[in-house]
């Protein structure tokens, strides 16, 4: 109880003032906090890049999700060894 963690990602359009796509993560994952990593020109084109934590099998991985699709499945995902 109290607990604040972060259990997915939302993308908000500014242009239209709304919620665009959300990203949920695994249940037992809780992500930390998302960067924009920029690819090219546009003002989404590029990745989120994060690391999540599992916590069923207490391991931590970095992801990267596309950020102009924002698909659920990450572009990549590779487990981090030392937090």
């Amino acid at each position: 109880e109290g607990d604040f963690d972060f259990r997915g990602i939302l993308k908000w359009d500014f242009d239209q003032c709304k919620l665009d796509k959300v990203i949920h993560y695994p249940e037992g994952v809780v992500g930390g906090e998302p960067v924009f990593i920029p690819k090219g020109q546009e003002d989404d084109d590029g990745y989120i890049g994060l690391l999540l934590w599992n916590e069923k099998t207490q391991e931590s991985t970095f992801a990267a999700y596309d950020a102009k699709t924002f698909d659920a499945t990450p572009v990549v995902e590779f487990l981090v060894h030392r937090r």
